[in-house]
């Protein structure tokens, strides 16, 4: 293969990975697939840096040659991360610096094993382990997530237990703020604190979302003050997130009393919930314990959410 045909074919694969980080995207999917794909910034952008590097001419110093290939990929990046903006995609900061780790990392190996650039012996090693250091460490998102699925699975029919070490992953407080306090006997819960906003509460998401092998839902709460607190459950499946309509989905508005009780859901009801349609039992996406504004300043204490 001529330089001119090897020049055409390595600025092509640049071309195409780009266009690949900018238009394919999965629309749906859980948190894991999405966070592969964050990931893949990495990887890409690799290859992109290493297929720079080539074009550079060969009579060049390396170290130019490599200056000349971190300032092309800063540019490439920067201009793809704003590229998402008029198009409400989610151009972040994190999002460069992964691009850029990647193609240091790759570009840092590839000058070790390519054929054609001058690295002394007594470099190599330490090229190589710089170059994998740069590469794990934009990847620790996946596999903090991916350690989160192991352990969602290993707890089952427990969806949600403030001693596992990944709980934080699969939830998000909204007007609300938590804490997670031990009784002295290795029980870990959760206080949950309502504050002034819409639908303050606490959501889970990316559950195990399989429920066709169970018969009920449990919620273990606690109302630690001497009034009953009004508070509304919710649950949805995947498809629900296409519209959002409150008669899509299973609701059920509650006045929890004083102390701690066990809330038992049949799963029939949320199967038969939706007003047009069965809920899929085997894609449950979504599980929401949450107030009003009213309750602003209230309290409960959630202990353990599982499956029976």
């Amino acid at each position: 293969m001529t330089r001119k045909s090897r020049n055409v074919l390595v600025g092509s694969i640049v071309v195409i990975l780009l266009l690949i980080v900018q238009f394919a995207r999965p629309s749906m999917g859980g948190l894991w697939l999405q966070t592969l794909y964050e990931s893949l910034h990495v990887p890409v952008f690799g290859v992109i840096a290493v297929c720079v590097l080539l074009l550079t001419p060969a009579h060049w110093e390396l170290r130019n040659r490599l200056i000349a290939t971190m300032a092309t990929v800063i540019g490439l990046s920067v201009l793809s991360e704003a590229a998402q903006i008029p198009t409400n995609r989610d151009a972040s900061i994190e999002d460069l610096v992964a691009d850029l780790l990647g193609a240091a990392g790759f570009v840092c190996i590839a000058i070790v094993f390519i054929r054609g650039f001058s690295v002394r012996k007594v470099h190599r090693a330490f090229l190589v382990l710089l170059g994998v250091a740069l590469i794990a460490w934009p990847l620790l998102p996946l596999a903090k997530v991916s350690a989160a699925y192991v352990e969602r699975i290993q707890n089952l029919p427990s969806l949600v237990r403030f001693d596992a070490r990944f709980v934080s992953t699969f939830l998000r407080v909204q007007n609300a703020e938590l804490t997670e306090q031990e009784d002295g006997l290795g029980n870990v819960s959760a206080t949950i604190v309502l504050k002034d906003g819409p639908w303050p509460g606490i959501a889970f998401h990316d559950l195990w979302p399989n429920w066709e092998a169970y018969e009920a839902l449990i919620i273990e709460l606690e109302n630690p003050d001497a009034e009953s607190l009004r508070i509304s459950i919710r649950v949805h499946d995947r498809d629900h997130r296409r519209e959002q309509r409150y008669s899509d989905r299973f609701n059920r508005r509650l006045e929890l009393a004083p102390g701690r009780q066990t809330l038992r859901i049949s799963l029939a009801d949320v199967r038969d919930a939706p007003a047009d349609r069965q809920m899929n039992m085997a894609e449950i996406h979504g599980l929401i314990i949450f107030g009003t504004r009213q309750e602003s300043g209230r309290r409960f204490v959630l202990h353990e959410i599982r499956l029976e």
